[in-house]
């Protein structure tokens, strides 16, 4: 069974890409204090995940 992907239609508000027979369309909502808390919150997990990484990676190399 073979899986098609990348089919991207990209307008100014709009992104559709087909995954086999699904197609997922994101569109881009307006801004509210609720979603920029919640950016908020993703960016400082993020940078929290990207330094962790970071540190172990150093971590491994002062050990090797």
């Amino acid at each position: 069974m073979r899986m098609e992907v990348n089919m991207i239609v990209k307008d100014d508000e709009l992104l559709t890409r087909r995954i086999g027979k699904l197609d997922f369309t994101v569109e881009r909502a307006e801004h509210t204090p609720e979603s920029r808390l919640r950016w908020d919150r993703r960016a400082n997990d993020l940078t929290a995940w990207l330094l962790a990484e970071w540190q172990r990676d150093h971590q491994d190399f002062r050990n090797n």
